[in-house]
């Protein structure tokens, strides 16, 4: 402070303009109505919904989903999240959406089906918890699992495919 100037301390960081001006701009989320289950108790803390999500892939910014722990499915449609109640409480781990339905899957040989109504439980080969899939197009599916499990869905019937050789899968 010296003839009157103030000298303001430099920072011992280096600042990031593009960093300052994009959380000048950020606004704060719209509120969204509570996600309730079916028997109408909604979650209040943690918000939008308590359970711990362990997935989510979308198709557009307006077909998201999300699933996670207790059968938790939620679908975002541009504007808000819903849930949709997939009759099961396995942990789902992974989902993939496509232009008329979306599959997902969990522990126990948990295989979901979305027909743009409803969730419906699909039987597959096996007794081990699913982890991850992929879509093959026209309606075919790959599936992997514990203990290097690999399931084929074909568009009508599900076949447990021989393991590689390559180890843990997740």
């Amino acid at each position: 402070k010296e003839l009157g100037l103030v000298i303001e301390p430099k920072p011992a960081y280096p600042i990031d303009a593009k960093l300052v001006a994009s959380k000048a701009v950020v606004a704060p989320l719209p509120q969204q109505p509570p996600i309730c289950s079916a028997d109408g108790w909604c979650w209040e803390e943690p918000w939008p919904q308590g359970n711990t999500l362990r997935a989510v892939a979308g198709r557009s910014a307006s077909d998201v989903w999300a699933v996670g722990d207790r059968g938790t499915a939620l679908h975002f449609d541009g504007h808000a999240w819903s849930r949709r109640e997939t009759g099961s409480s396995a942990a789902l781990r992974a989902i993939v959406p496509l232009a008329d339905a979306a599959w997902a899957v969990g522990d126990g040989a948990t295989v979901l089906r979305w027909d743009g109504q409803r969730w419906t439980k699909v039987p597959v080969p096996t007794q081990v918890n699913l982890h991850g899939l992929a879509s093959l197009g026209a309606g075919g599916l790959w599936v992997v699992g514990a203990h290097g499990t690999f399931l084929r869905y074909d568009g009508a019937r599900w076949t447990e495919e021989a393991r590689p050789r390559l180890g843990r899968l997740k």
